[in-house]
Parts: structure tokens; C-alpha cells; sequence
């Protein structure tokens, strides 16, 4: 058996992975999954609650959770740029810490009872807090801005996030996505590929109906790359990297 490994956000192709988790408890003796909001709602829809509980208090998985989510912003005429952020919470009532977003997330989702509150208040109990600096937030999105400019990585990357976000695509060797620099304004792409019938095969998958294949998230696919490996280096643990392994 393994010794420790790390796991952020646990997703494939935008759903929570049970196949992956399994296998990682199976072989390796220390487990941490790394969950954010979004991955957090994903995993209650494929996870009941109890069997959450019983994974944390009798296989020994270890949760930690952070606030900040990291994607690509457009603005202007498809200019984008990198950027992290935070969920705000409802309205008069902001969330100022990991704990308070826990519950939030599980309040939104299992409704306000006894049932959805004491389910939060063990989730709690047994989750720790990854807290990131501005400064580290900072880097990381310089290193997915450096990652961008390198134009064959990207290309590279570009293709990978399409095969797992339509897999019934093929991917045309003669297609060309890189990025144009626009230094602090961000990045503008530069591709022959039609994202109209990129679209039209992603949306056909059940539960994407209603997102949309687009440049922006395929950058956002690029950025998570980088900041799977920025947890796996900053756990010292070893990582599975989904974007392009």
C-alpha cells in the first residue's frame, strides 16, 4: 500500500468521480480529498449522506475544503484573463469562513431541517481549512497566465480538455488554439476551431444542457491544471491531474 496522496476536487468531466475515490482508499493508507464549493454539491449528489460519514469515520478519508474557486473571466469582445474568487452567500448574510460555507453549501442543498443541520455540523467537525493567501492566489494565477503564453502546452491542452468534455468529438490534427498576450488586460485566443459544433456535442450530454463549450472554458480547464499541481506540491503529496494525464 501507498503512503499519502492528495485529491482536489475528486472530478471527471465535471462530475464527482466514486471510481476514483474508491480506488485511492483501496491503495493508498492516507486520503485527502480537497473539496470546494462546487465539488462539495457534486459530491452529495453521488453520496449520501451517511455514506460521507462512514468514508470520514471508518475508512479513514480526510477532507479539507477551501474557499476560493479559480476560473477565466471574459470581458470586453472575448478578452479573458485568470481570477479567483469567493462565493458571497445569501443575501444579507455573508460568509466569512470555511465552516460557514460548509453549511451553507449543505443548507442550500438538503434544505433548512434538524436532519440537513446535523449533517453539516459532523461534516464540519471533520473537515479542516486550506486557507490561501492573497499572495498565493496571485501566484498561481501568474503561473496559469505563464502556462497560457507557452503555446504548445496549450494546444496540447486545449485538445485534451475538449476529448473529456465531448468525447464523442474527434480531435482534427490541423486544429490551432493559442493565446495573444494583452499583458494585464489578459488574453485573447487565437483558433480554427469551431466551437459552434464543439457546443452543439457537449450540450448533448446529459447534465451539461445547460452549460456551453466555449474558449473560456477551456482556459478554465488550463487554469485547473495548474491548481491541481499547486496542491499537490503545497500538501507534498502526490496528485491525479485531470486535465492531462
Amino acid at each position: 500500500m501507498f503512503n499519502q496522496v492528495t485529491i482536489h476536487r475528486g472530478l471527471t468531466a465535471n462530475k464527482f468521480d466514486i471510481g476514483l475515490l474508491a480506488e485511492t482508499l483501496l491503495f493508498y493508507s492516507d486520503v485527502l480529498l480537497l473539496l470546494d464549493r462546487g465539488s462539495l454539491l457534486l459530491m452529495m449528489d453521488v453520496l449520501d449522506q451517511d455514506t460521507i460519514l462512514r468514508l470520514l469515520n471508518e475508512f479513514g478519508l480526510k477532507l479539507s475544503y477551501h474557499r476560493e474557486g479559480f476560473g477565466a473571466i471574459t470581458t470586453g469582445l472575448s478578452v479573458h484573463n485568470f481570477a479567483s474568487f469567493k462565493a458571497g452567500g445569501q443575501k444579507g448574510k455573508k460568509i466569512h469562513s470555511v465552516h460557514e460555507e460548509i453549511e451553507d453549501v449543505i443548507v442550500r442543498k438538503l434544505g433548512s431541517n434538524r436532519q440537513a443541520r446535523q449533517f453539516a455540523k459532523a461534516l464540519i467537525g471533520g473537515t479542516s481549512s486550506k486557507i490561501l493567501k492573497p499572495e498565493d492566489c496571485a501566484t498561481l494565477i501568474e503561473a496559469a497566465r505563464a502556462d497560457i503564453r507557452d503555446a504548445l502546452y496549450t494546444q496540447d491542452a486545449a485538445k485534451a480538455a475538449i476529448s473529456i468534455l465531448s468525447p464523442s468529438i474527434t480531435i482534427d490534427p490541423r486544429w490551432k488554439f493559442g493565446a495573444i498576450d494583452l499583458g494585464n488586460d489578459g488574453f485573447i485566443f487565437d483558433t480554427n476551431i469551431d466551437f459552434s459544433l464543439l457546443d452543439t456535442a457537449y450540450k448533448k450530454i446529459p447534465g451539461q444542457e445547460g452549460g456551453s463549450l466555449t474558449e473560456a472554458l477551456i482556459a478554465s480547464y488550463i487554469f485547473g491544471a495548474r491548481v491541481d499541481s499547486y496542491f499537490a506540491c503545497s500538501d507534498t503529496c502526490a496528485i491525479r491531474c485531470h486535465l492531462l494525464s
